[in-house]
């Protein structure tokens, strides 16, 4: 019995190892969905958000609308 990963898959997931190394602190305080959320957006963008939600708390409801605000290209 084997699971097979779909090409999406395995992108998301190298996406992933590249954008939050595994040596990260904090990394389980965000949720899944959070990051799946984060890996949509460029690097630096992505670390931005990431950085407000490991200091305001993981809220993805907010997150969404502080990216949809585009709060990253007003600062």
């Amino acid at each position: 019995n084997s699971f097979c990963y779909s090409l999406s898959q395995i992108r998301k997931m190298k996406q992933f190892y590249l954008y939050f190394p595994i040596f990260i602190e904090g990394m389980n305080q965000i949720r899944w969905s959070s990051y799946l959320e984060l890996l949509k957006l460029p690097s630096k963008e992505c670390y931005f958000y990431y950085s407000l939600l490991l200091f305001c708390g993981d809220d993805l409801l907010e997150l969404k609308r502080l990216i949809y605000s585009d709060l990253y290209m007003r600062i």
